[in-house]
């Protein structure tokens, strides 16, 4: 999760606050779990930070 990756590496507590890291770390999880963009969660379960696909 998200959270998971913030604690261990404190990606999104700087300045922006993950306006700019947070893409970056959800295109790294879905590569590295095998998951779409969609499926990446903020702190496990059904807490989806992506709903749905825009163009």
């Amino acid at each position: 999760s998200i959270d998971a990756i913030k604690r261990r590496t404190r990606a999104g507590m700087g300045r922006c606050q993950s306006g700019f890291c947070l893409p970056r770390t959800m295109e790294i999880l879905s590569r590295e779990l095998n998951l779409s963009m969609l499926e990446v969660s903020k702190s496990g379960g059904a807490s989806a930070i992506v709903t749905n696909r825009t163009k």
